[in-house]
């Protein structure tokens, strides 16, 4: 397998960097998000680890849309 081709994993899997491109592509698609909700996720809980992240994330994924 190619290197350029290689899965990059954040250096820290616990805390969420969005200002590193690999990083925010990891995550979105562990999360199923997309960018935007992954930076008001980590916004909305003034936090940047991950559990804190991921757990806002699917809270709000579950109540229904306005």
């Amino acid at each position: 397998m190619s290197e350029g081709k290689r899965k990059q994993i954040p250096a820290d899997s616990s805390r969420v960097n969005v200002y590193e491109r690999h990083d925010v592509k990891f995550w979105t698609e562990k999360w199923g998000c997309t960018a935007a909700e992954l930076r008001a996720a980590v916004e909305a809980t003034n936090s940047i680890m991950a559990h804190r992240i991921e757990a806002h994330l699917k809270k709000n994924k579950d109540k229904p849309e306005r």
